[in-house]
């Protein structure tokens, strides 16, 4: 499928992947990952998920301060998703789980959250 081709992605991206395979159409953001690539320190990053009728469910804002990351999501439901953080490491998070998955940080999380974290 599509995700077995690369991809190159421009710094400062977050790509939403859904959970299923296998037709398009489904919960778009139940069970999504939102991957965030190389946040560039000072610049805000946005992104949504959106229904299957286009009313926006999740959003999502990242800030990188220095080796503080500030995520900042809105969710019009209570449907589980996760934060990767593609070649970046956390030694600590105001909120939530997380767990080192190789080079990556990925947060579990579920309706609307303020989450600090520290990358080591």
């Amino acid at each position: 499928g599509y995700l077995d081709i690369p991809l190159m992605v421009r710094p400062g991206s977050i790509i939403a992947i859904g959970n299923q395979e296998d037709g398009p159409e489904y919960d778009y953001a139940d069970g999504v990952e939102l991957r965030v690539y190389e946040p560039i320190d000072g610049v805000k990053t946005c992104a949504s998920v959106s229904n299957m009728k286009t009313e926006t469910e999740l959003t999502v804002e990242i800030m990188k301060e220095t080796n503080t990351i500030l995520i900042k999501t809105v969710a019009t439901t209570q449907k589980a998703y996760t934060i990767r953080l593609i070649n970046l490491k956390a030694s600590n998070v105001s909120e939530g789980t997380f767990n080192i998955d190789g080079n990556d940080t990925l947060l579990s999380c579920m309706g609307s959250q303020s989450i600090s974290l520290s990358l080591s």
